[in-house]
């Protein structure tokens, strides 16, 4: 791979298109080698881990509303919405968004961060809908998703969207839209047209984010992907874009990013270079932020340790800024047992404090309103706090994956005046030095197809998914699988 430098430039009339960083993306992923066999593979363990989780969230109201607004815009040969039959076809784009949004909601697929922090996994249902409509193969999927995570890596590397209070869907709107054109194998000028609108379109502060952090955060994703559709479909019917986004006077960089005097550094495919950032984001375990993981980790190796949780004075977690800032004691609401689970798993107080009473987590009853509100839990939940330490951060923020650190110490202080403290450097399912293989993702998604799939139909979707790369087109149509009766609620009605 190369380095480009991305930068503001004193003109935004005579930018040409190789300097521009939108160009250099599509340009790149039109003219890479293949997908490698092991990022293929890669590719189908993801999309079992990412349907376990979108099928658990089907169960959740914010998901079922994004399921009955896609329903009201049916289109036959359109795209499928997970859990239901494949007669139920609707439009691509708003299959995305009820896909999507069912993916994201629970907060339990992958992750990787760099410079950001992502969910590259929120690139996938959007490239299968556009495939499904436009009489794709799995194979095309591969090709897309590939370059789908390829992109948002390589500009999660390059642009620490937070350090501006910038949401990292702003990434996510400019990667998406690279996928989906390696996918389609359009021409570079189109896809530079659609790449162009999306990313203009998906600048979202961090607010959503902070203080109240409504049930958005799930749709926000299935919203980039819709947008990004529709920014595709209209590039290829021959429209153009505000340009240039970046690096115009005032553009991203300009007005949101810094200014005129900010530098971003953005590694780019070389031509016939394979897509293989992939390989560097991580599944998670648990239903919760990534950050959280491998703390909850060690509450479960630890906790048979302590006899008596009523008698400890005190937890510190101390570790990274970031997970400081992200899941630990900086923001208040984080003690709230009335906050919504999207601040809720982003609480690793909370999490701990459940974790050390049951020595176990569910991706549904531990975030139940009854088992948050538990007393002794909000108790001990309320004993527990974070802490930044310049050591940790240094780890998280290393370049290097297979030095690179997660996770932090727990100290933990007992009424009597004992103190003890315990270490874990990342998460168990971390992917050094022993990654997750194809049985770790079948037992996730088991977990969840126990409780809401016929066996029968179970075993079809991991039959299928398995056969991607040689899936055909109306293969491709029967890929999500379909949940028993009365699983997912009504979603109410809106405009639609």
């Amino acid at each position: 791979m190369k380095t480009v430098t991305v930068k503001v430039e004193k003109s935004d009339t005579n930018i040409a298109k190789d300097r521009q960083l939108t160009y250099r993306l599509v340009r790149a992923a039109l003219n890479a080698g293949e997908v490698d066999d092991d990022i293929a593979d890669l590719v189908i363990d993801r999309l079992i881990d990412s349907v376990a989780v979108a099928i658990a969230s089907l169960t959740t109201e914010p998901v079922a509303r994004a399921m009955a607004a896609a329903k009201a815009h049916p289109r036959p040969g359109g795209a499928t919405l997970l859990g239901l039959t494949p007669d139920v076809t609707v439009h691509a784009e708003w299959a995305a968004y009820a896909n999507c949004s069912a993916v994201r909601h629970l907060d339990w697929s992958d992750a990787f961060g760099g410079r950001d922090y992502s969910h590259p996994s929120d690139v996938s249902a959007t490239m299968i809908s556009a495939a499904q409509q436009t009489g794709r193969t799995g194979r095309d999927v591969i090709r897309g998703i590939a370059h789908g995570y390829q992109a948002m890596l390589a500009l999660v590397n390059g642009i620490g969207l937070h350090e501006y209070g910038v949401d990292q869907m702003c990434n996510l709107g400019t990667a998406v839209p690279v996928g989906l054109s390696a996918m389609l194998e359009l021409p570079v000028d189109v896809a530079y047209e659609a790449v162009q609108l999306s990313s203009f379109l998906s600048t979202i502060t961090f607010q959503m984010r902070t203080g109240f952090i409504s049930t958005w955060k799930a749709n926000a994703p299935g919203f980039i992907g819709k947008t990004a559709i529709e920014a595709v479909d209209r590039a290829m019917r021959g429209e153009q874009s505000p340009t240039p986004v970046y690096e115009g006077p005032f553009g991203t960089i300009a007005t949101l990013l810094g200014g005129a005097d900010s530098q971003f550094h953005i590694e780019i495919l070389e031509p016939g270079e394979s897509p293989r950032y992939m390989n560097q984001s991580i599944p998670k375990q648990w239903a919760a932020d990534y950050l959280a993981q491998p703390f909850m980790d060690l509450a479960f190796e630890i906790r048979s340790q302590i006899t008596d949780l009523t008698a400890i004075e005190s937890i510190v977690v101390t570790g990274s800024e970031g997970m400081h800032v992200v899941v630990g004691s900086s923001d208040p609401l984080k003690y709230d047992p009335d906050a919504p689970r999207g601040t809720i798993d982003h609480s690793l107080p909370y999490m701990l404090a459940a974790a050390l009473e049951d020595g176990s987590w569910d991706f549904d009853k531990s975030f139940s309103s009854e088992r948050i509100h538990r007393q002794s839990t909000v108790e001990l939940w309320r004993k527990i706090r974070t802490q930044a330490d310049p050591k940790w951060t240094k780890a998280y923020s290393s370049s290097n994956l297979a030095t690179r650190r997660f996770g932090g110490e727990m100290t933990i202080t007992m009424k009597d005046g004992t103190s003890t403290s315990y270490t874990k450097d990342n998460a168990n399912a971390f992917i050094y030095p022993t990654p997750w293989g194809r049985a770790d993702y079948v037992d996730k998604f088991m977990t969840v197809a126990d409780r809401y799939l016929d066996d029968g139909e179970s075993a079809r979707f991991l039959d299928t998914v398995q056969k991607l790369p040689g899936l055909t087109t109306e293969e491709l149509r029967g890929l999500f699988p379909v949940v028993k009766t009365g699983v997912i609620p009504e979603g109410g009605h809106g405009v639609f």
